[in-house]
């Protein structure tokens, strides 16, 4: 888990760099404004990256354990399931966090698009590690899972080109758009964004307490 933090970090810190350093700024002249863009493209790509490889195991974390071993204790379903929810929230929080130093500092002069951006890429953050989280439980294999994390990606940085073009606010459910959107500070996008991503929330804890009721039900099936 560290390694990936410091690659996601160490990244950041570069683009800031190159941003502030005199001829790369010469060459590439970004102000406040594109700058912050450049910089939450790179925190909605790698945290919705991180927060699901997170959750879905594909990245270890030291001490946390799947929805099938939380089966065997004497938690009921709906709290094993809200604990996970709230464990993707503080995920996408620390994610969140990591990254504001460096985006306060690469553009204090626009408080409003920040403030929107990590309302929004935040809740994406913390859907997809609840989707992240369900998935380890619902797909057997770890194959099977890594296969079925990097097509959820594909589809949820691809599919909103295509809604676009049906719709202007389908587009609102790319991580990159609402990013955008909040910097330029198009509130409609943004809360339609946030509002889908909220939703996913509870939809998952749904599903992962029914996964727990199945984990149960299968370790019960095997000791009778």
């Amino acid at each position: 888990m560290a390694w990936s933090l410091r690659v996601y970090l160490a990244v950041l810190a570069l683009l800031v760099a190159g941003a502030l350093l005199p001829e790369p700024a010469r060459v590439f002249p970004l102000h406040d404004r594109s700058l912050l863009r450049a910089l939450l493209a790179v925190c909605a790509v790698g945290g919705v990256y991180l927060a699901s490889a997170f959750a879905i195991g594909e990245i270890a974390v030291e001490g946390e354990k799947a929805l099938a071993d939380l089966a065997t204790t004497a938690f009921s379903p709906r709290t094993i399931a809200w604990g996970k929810v709230g464990t993707a929230l503080l995920t996408a929080a620390a994610l969140l966090l990591c990254t504001l130093p460096l985006l306060l500092f690469a553009a204090p002069d626009v408080p409003r698009g920040l403030a929107l951006a990590c309302l929004s890429v935040g809740m994406a953050l913390a859907a997809l590690g609840a989707v992240g989280t369900w998935l380890a439980a619902a797909v057997p294999g770890d194959l099977a899972r890594t296969l079925v994390h990097w097509a959820l990606l594909a589809l949820l940085f691809t599919a909103p080109l295509t809604l676009g073009r049906l719709d202007p606010l389908g587009v609102a459910v790319s991580p990159l758009r609402l990013a955008r959107a909040a910097v330029d500070g198009e509130v409609r996008v943004v809360l339609v964004g946030t509002a889908a991503y909220a939703l996913v929330l509870p939809v998952t804890g749904w599903l992962m307490a029914h996964a727990v009721v199945a984990a149960r039900r299968e370790v019960a099936a095997w000791t009778r």
